[in-house]
């Protein structure tokens, strides 16, 4: 996983392209880490399951970036070897016993700069920018759905990332 940003670091636009379709050519799915800032943690995607395995990418927000890594590396071969495809409202495990429902992201979001690389990748490789995404959201078993601390959520059209 790449955490933001290797252009920080000298790398030209079309480098970190070039470098997001090597790493899809070589392993089927690129993972993009968006960090905001050492304090804040920030939010993970997948580039390459709609592509190239007809899926919806995934998305994770507010774990530590390597949490996030781990996490979409397994949905993510699990869908590339076969053995699953997911669906919003399904629900996983995920680390330490905890449990985490996928969730349909809507379109308003796919344009405001969540999944920029995603963007830019797709449009650069002249293919049309796929627009299905799910997003794992931690769910805490402790409380029912009214009572469940506030996470963020992309199936609500007003909620935004920075």
């Amino acid at each position: 996983m790449v955490g933001m940003c290797i252009m920080c670091e000298g790398a030209s636009h079309d480098e970190v392209l070039f470098d997001i379709h090597g790493v899809i050519d070589r392993h089927g799915v690129f993972i993009q880490g968006v960090e905001i800032d050492p304090v804040e943690k920030g939010w993970a995607y997948t580039i390459g399951l709609s592509d190239g395995f007809d899926h919806p990418e995934f998305l994770i927000v507010g774990l530590p970036l390597n949490e996030s890594g781990r996490i979409l590396n397994v949905l993510s071969e699990s869908v590339m070897s076969g053995k699953d495809r997911y669906r919003a409202g399904e629900t996983l495990p995920l680390p330490q016993g905890k449990v985490g429902q996928l969730v349909q992201i809507r379109q308003v979001h796919f344009g405001r700069g969540v999944l920029a690389n995603w963007n830019n990748y797709y449009t650069a490789i002249g293919r049309k920018v796929p627009r299905r995404a799910l997003q794992i959201v931690e769910v805490d078993t402790r409380y029912c759905k009214c009572h469940q601390p506030h996470r963020l959520r992309l199936d609500d059209p007003s909620v935004r990332l920075r």
